[in-house]
């Protein structure tokens, strides 16, 4: 992988779970660090994923060993 920032869809199939569990565990990050709308003004922008900062946040709620 050349860039750590990844979509929606790659971030919940790296963490082998659903989107929908994704998305209600949205709460754990913050926009800017872990990640960021394309269009930044679309309040319905996709997002990218800073993947090494999610994984870390989902290890420190302790969602993954």
């Amino acid at each position: 992988m050349d860039s750590p920032w990844v979509t929606t869809v790659q971030v919940a199939k790296y963490l082998k779970i659903s989107m929908g569990s994704f998305a209600k565990q949205r709460d754990l990050f913050k926009a800017g660090e872990h990640y960021f709308r394309i269009y930044p003004k679309n309040p319905k922008s996709p997002l990218r994923w800073h993947l090494p900062k999610v994984e870390a946040a989902y290890k420190a709620a302790q969602f993954i060993k």
